[in-house]
């Protein structure tokens, strides 16, 4: 639909969505290609799905973790062991 620019009466109800996506695909800087049903991650919400394909979709939804540019915290000898703030203090 958003490389087919013909309008039929059944396509009525599509709102800014899919003409936001047209835009783009017109102007050249998103490409929409096709993807097996079977290929689907969005099957991963919406259906019950084999352990396998499960797991297939849900690596594919999980983003790896970002480097961050705020540096590195480390433990030092110095450093006091410190415990979360919702826990109990250890009794020691």
């Amino acid at each position: 639909m958003a490389s087919n620019l013909v309008f039929h009466a059944r396509t009525k109800h599509i709102e800014l969505d899919y003409h936001y996506v047209r835009e783009k695909v017109a102007l050249g800087s998103h490409h929409v290609c096709f993807i097996p049903s079977i290929d689907q991650p969005a099957d991963l919400l919406t259906k019950p799905l084999h352990k396998s394909r499960h797991l297939l979709f849900s690596g594919k939804l999980v983003r790896p973790e970002q480097p961050s540019l705020r540096g590195d915290v480390s433990e030092t000898k110095s450093s006091p062991k410190l415990q979360p703030y919702d826990s109990p203090p250890l009794n020691t």
